[in-house]
């Protein structure tokens, strides 16, 4: 079960991976956009990150995605993607849903 918690630096609450998902990151993008992304990566069933961790599964880059968080997630073992390879990936994780039913 997700639950909030208080991060006493920011201020903010934040949802902890209780549920074990895998770790996805979206860097580089517009606000909206980045929205968007993160959207469709929670509804098909992936936590979405705020930073580099040493959990972090996907990285997707946009087109101002910076160098020391695309290399600390190399370095992390983390997979590099763009919006499009995310967006196939999306397609294939549903359609292999769709034959589980």
């Amino acid at each position: 079960m997700d639950c909030l918690k208080l991060n006493s630096k920011m201020g903010l609450y934040r949802k902890e991976n209780f549920k074990n998902l895998p770790e996805i990151l979206f860097t580089g993008f517009h606000r909206e956009d980045r929205s968007i992304l993160e959207a469709m990566a929670e509804k098909n069933g992936f936590y979405v990150c705020t930073k580099v961790t040493n959990y972090l599964e996907y990285l997707v880059c946009g087109y101002n995605a910076g160098p020391s968080k695309i290399q600390k997630a190399r370095m992390n073992g983390a997979t590099l993607l763009d919006e499009s390879e995310f967006k196939i990936m999306i397609l294939k994780l549903a359609k292999k849903r769709r034959k589980k039913r």
